[in-house]
């Protein structure tokens, strides 16, 4: 990127390998620190070299039972919630 300029960042499946990589709640610290760490760096990259990032990220249905037959959208993000 310091040689070339480049507009825009594409990152697919952003927590894919945080997913497999780490395993149970008893590692969940760990891995929401490893993807703040990533995002965090994705900021640095569009903050220094102006460029846009987007990410994106694996969603799954959620299908606890017929309370949810009346939910619009049973679709969640995968990977928690990550405070930057």
């Amino acid at each position: 990127m310091c040689e070339n300029r480049f507009a825009l960042l594409v990152v697919d499946s952003a927590t894919a390998l945080y997913r497999t990589d780490f395993s149970g709640r008893g590692e969940l610290s760990a891995r929401q620190m490893g993807l703040a760490k990533f995002l965090r760096n994705l900021q640095r990259i569009a903050d220094e070299f102006g460029v846009a990032v987007v990410i994106s990220n694996q969603v799954v249905a959620t299908v606890d039972g017929g309370a949810m037959m009346f939910q619009a959208d049973a679709k969640k993000p995968i990977g928690g919630h990550v405070n930057l």
